[in-house]
């Protein structure tokens, strides 16, 4: 399973996430099956602009959004949802 990863250079919420996501592949084996394409928005905006989020990280399976950062959530709250994205991406 492939998921897209829209990210934007220096985004202290997009290393947030990367650092999550490292942690809950090392606690949950069946998330390893699940790859990630990066896209920097920067460098490929004729990509991005073809999705519709505001915030990074923001994650899309096909068109569909999974996930989008919300500068407010604690990092507790980060962890919560994206291991609850990976868990319905597991299934």
């Amino acid at each position: 399973m492939e998921i897209i990863l829209f990210e934007y250079p220096g985004c202290p919420y997009c290393r947030q996430a990367e650092r999550i996501i490292k942690q809950l592949k090392e606690e949950h084996p069946e998330y390893q099956n699940i790859e990630i394409t990066v896209i920097d928005e920067v460098e490929h905006p004729e990509i991005a602009d073809q999705y519709q989020y505001y915030y990074t990280p923001c994650f899309f399976k096909d068109r569909t959004k999974l996930y989008e950062a919300d500068p407010s959530w604690s990092e507790g709250e980060v962890k919560e949802k994206l291991n609850r994205m990976f868990q319905e991406l597991a299934k």
